[in-house]
C-alpha cells in the first residue's frame, strides 16, 4: 500500500503510535489538552512524517483550567506544528461560551503564528461560522465533517478544508454521504480518525478512499492522490520538503 495522508489522528492514544502511523505520511496528529501536549510532541520528534496539531480541545476546555494559552503559544513558536484539535461541541459539556472563548483564543493563535488549523464542530454550524469570519484564519480544516451545502460553501469561502473519515462507509451516515458530494475537490481531505475500529489507520483510511470513489465516481486511487495534493496546500510549509 503507498504511504497516504491522513488529515486527522489521535495517535498517541495507541499502545505503539509508531506502528500505528506505518503507511501513513504525512499524518496530522492532534493533541486534546495540555495533558497530552508533550506526548504529541515526543511522537512527532520520534516518528517521521507525524505533523503535530497542538491545542485545547471543546471536551477539555475545563480540566485545561485557566493558564493554559501561553504555554500553547510558546509550544507553537517551539514547533513546526498546527493549532488544534478546537472548536465547539454542543453535545458536551463545558458550556458553549467556554468553548467559545477557548476556540477563538486558539483561531486568534492560528492566524498570528500563520499555522494551519485543525477544527471540531458537532451541532454549532452559526456560532462556528461567526468565530472564522471574525479572524479569518487562512487555512482550517473541519473534520469528520457533515455540514449543509450552505455551510460548506460558506465554510469554502473562508478557506476552509473538509476531512471525511471511515464513517462514510455507514450508509445511515447520510448527512456525512451528502457532505462529501458538496465539497470542492480541491479542498477535500480524509482521515483515519484513529484510534477508531479494529482495523490499522492505513486500511481504515484505504477504505475511505474507495467509498468515496464509489460515490463520487473517481476512478481508482484517485481520493487518496486529491487528499495527499489538497494536505499539501492545507499543511503549507508544514508539509514534508517545504
Amino acid at each position: 500500500m503507498p504511504l497516504l495522508f491522513d488529515a486527522h489522528n489521535h495517535f498517541q492514544e495507541f499502545p505503539d503510535p509508531a506502528a500505528a502511523a506505518a503507511g501513513l505520511r504525512p499524518a496530522v496528529c492532534c493533541a486534546t489538552g495540555p495533558a497530552d501536549w508533550e506526548e504529541v510532541r515526543s511522537l512527532a520528534e520520534a516518528v517521521p512524517g507525524v505533523v503535530p496539531f497542538f491545542g485545547v480541545h471543546p471536551w477539555s476546555v475545563a480540566e485545561a483550567g485557566r493558564d493554559w494559552l501561553a504555554p500553547l503559544g510558546q509550544l507553537l513558536r517551539d514547533t513546526r506544528s498546527g493549532v488544534g484539535e478546537c472548536g465547539l461541541d454542543a453535545l458536551k459539556a463545558p458550556p458553549l461560551a467556554e468553548q467559545a472563548e477557548a476556540f477563538k483564543r486558539q483561531v486568534e493563535l492560528a492566524v498570528l503564528l500563520d499555522r494551519p488549523l485543525a477544527v471540531h464542530c458537532v451541532r454549532v454550524w452559526g456560532p462556528l461560522l461567526d468565530i472564522l469570519r471574525a479572524s479569518r484564519p487562512l487555512r482550517f480544516l473541519v473534520h469528520s465533517y457533515s455540514g449543509s451545502a450552505d455551510m460548506t460553501r460558506e465554510l469554502a469561502a473562508l478557506g476552509g478544508y473538509f476531512s471525511f473519515g471511515p464513517g462514510i462507509m455507514d450508509e445511515k451516515r447520510v448527512k456525512a454521504r451528502a457532505a462529501l458530494a458538496e465539497v470542492p475537490r480541491d479542498r477535500l481531505l480524509f482521515e483515519s480518525e484513529a484510534p477508531q475500529g479494529a482495523d490499522s489507520p492505513a486500511e481504515l483510511l484505504a477504505r475511505a478512499h474507495a467509498a468515496a470513489e464509489k460515490m463520487l465516481g473517481l476512478p481508482a486511487g484517485s481520493a487518496a492522490e486529491i487528499s495527499a495534493r489538497n494536505g499539501a496546500e492545507f499543511l503549507g510549509s508544514l508539509a514534508e520538503g517545504r
